[in-house]
């Protein structure tokens, strides 16, 4: 256009009467020009400076995704296997412990049958005369009036339910191991510890184990009669009757776990007082229940025993203990639950509050245990 325009003024030069005036604009039209010109070579430096600079950010950013996208990848080749081979284990493991724990029990319920079978009168013989019946295990607590059981009261076998619910003798004796310990630090080392309510006998093959001399009653004469056929030194009956035939001062520790819950407040104050009977000067007790603490527990898992009666808040069993005459008497919560909420370290405050509040209302310990001690007089 510049052009043109000059070309155009070159023409009108030649005339003399506006000679002066177009010298005029052509000079201001040259001199437009020049800045065009200039502005033009500014205005095209610029672009190709932005123009190199989006450029080099979008390289820039298409080799900070390709690094992503590498890592990631590796990190999924890495992952993968290792996560399948964790998947693999658990499976062989659960496998594994499921028919461990499906072995158990048929032999425990075959062992009932033959034990049952045994304990069955036997049919006179051909000549009419009877045929005699196994002797029957020597029991100290066999004068004594025996509750009924709850597989009388229930119309089922409640050895079986134990055995469904509670799991395999492995995984109790996981779970009343510390007891161990507690029982350690208690004195009066030479005498023995009683476990009231034994069941299967788990936590008297653990005291044995640790070298400490432990026996056990319990009502159920199915679990009495798997013990006494493993070597343990279990009878069957009542366990306040049982505590105040014995001498007093003559047990290192009395020990019932899950069966507080079993019995109304009068029958645990009883209990109390004849465990405190016997226990001798250094020794105490130990008295394990759900946790109510735990609303899972308390609205849910305490309820599938039909034989439970209510649960037990700690603070009630603490002051039962303690009433009994017992000293240093001391909550122990055991067994938390494996599935608590877990929340960054850098969450915000408040969720890690409510994490902590969840926690502790569904996950917290499932049981707690009070542990009083006799003093030394």
């Amino acid at each position: 256009m510049i052009n043109r325009l000059r070309r155009r003024l070159g023409r009108l030069v030649g005339d003399p009467g506006s000679s002066a005036a177009i010298s005029d604009l052509y000079a201001r039209y040259d001199a437009l020009a020049l800045e065009l010109r200039d502005l033009n070579a500014m205005t095209t430096n610029d672009s190709r400076a932005d123009i190199d600079r989006v450029r080099d950010e979008i390289d820039h950013d298409i080799g900070v995704v390709e690094a992503r996208a590498a890592a990631f990848e590796q990190h999924i080749r890495t992952w993968v296997p290792e996560y399948i081979d964790s998947v693999r284990v658990h499976l062989e493991t659960h496998a594994g412990d499921a028919v461990d724990h499906a072995t158990s029990t048929l032999k425990r319920r075959m062992r009932r049958v033959e034990l049952a079978v045994e304990a069955a009168p036997h049919p006179a013989d051909v000549t009419g005369i009877a045929s005699p019946t196994p002797q029957q295990a020597p029991t100290d607590a066999a004068a004594l009036p025996a509750k009924r059981t709850p597989s009388a009261s229930l119309g089922y076998d409640y050895s079986a339910f134990e055995d469904e619910l509670r799991g395999s003798p492995e995984h109790v004796k996981a779970l009343e191991s510390p007891h161990v310990t507690t029982i350690s630090d208690f004195g009066a080392a030479e005498l023995p510890v009683l476990d009231v309510g034994c069941g299967r006998g788990e936590l008297i093959e653990l005291l044995t184990d640790a070298g400490i001399a432990a026996r056990g009653i319990d009502l159920n004469p199915v679990s009495v009669a798997e013990c006494v056929a493993a070597g343990l030194d279990v009878v069957e009956g009542d366990a306040v009757g049982f505590l105040t035939s014995l001498e007093p001062a003559s047990l290192r520790a009395v020990v019932g776990l899950h069966i507080v819950e079993h019995m109304a407040d009068g029958d645990r104050a009883e209990l109390f007082r004849a465990a405190h009977r016997a226990v001798a000067p250094g020794g105490g007790v130990i008295f394990e229940t759900p946790n109510p603490e735990n609303l899972r527990v308390g609205s849910t898992s305490f309820w599938l025993d039909p034989t439970h009666l209510r649960p037990i808040p700690p603070q009630l069993l603490e002051f039962q203990v303690t009433q009994a005459g017992f000293d240093d008497v001391s909550i122990q919560r055991l067994h938390p639950s494996d599935d608590a909420i877990t929340v960054a370290d850098d969450a915000d405050p408040l969720a890690v509050q409510l994490a902590e509040l969840v926690n502790r209302l569904v996950a917290g310990p499932m049981d707690y245990a009070v542990v009083g001690r006799r003093s030394v007089d």
